[in-house]
């Protein structure tokens, strides 16, 4: 019998399916392969019980934006490792995504995949 290699299960909480496109082609280059997205924290919030590892988590979409979703995340289970990812440099939202308990917030940009891929093996390995 061959010995099974834990697979992390990945979050991608985003209402833009471009990032959802470039996190997952990024990610599976980097052998995570087990990957869910959604549209929204809502959607999000409705799935917590498949039990993600890491949640990569937009801070603006329709509905529940990323601080609310993170709120209830840490509410379902504390454990849960999420990273903020916002388009806006927003010191404030950065500061309170912390407080609240986020590994990490990332403006988007040119390097967010590369910090992505950085906070992704501090928090899993």
């Amino acid at each position: 019998m061959s010995e099974t290699t834990y697979k992390p299960l990945i979050f991608i909480v985003d209402d833009d399916p471009l990032y959802h496109e470039v996190y997952s082609y990024n990610l599976k280059k980097e052998n995570y392969e087990n990957i869910m997205y959604f549209k929204s924290g809502e959607d999000c919030i409705a799935n917590l019980d498949k039990k993600p590892d890491v949640i990569i988590l937009d801070y603006e979409m329709k509905g529940m934006n990323g601080i609310q979703t993170l709120k209830k995340i840490k509410e379902y289970n504390n454990d849960i490792k999420v990273i903020i990812c916002s388009g806006h440099e927003d010191f404030d939202v950065a500061i309170k995504s912390i407080k609240l308990g986020a590994v990490n917030f990332i403006r988007k940009n040119e390097f967010t995949y590369n910090k992505i891929k950085f906070m992704m093996k501090k928090i899993l390995n």
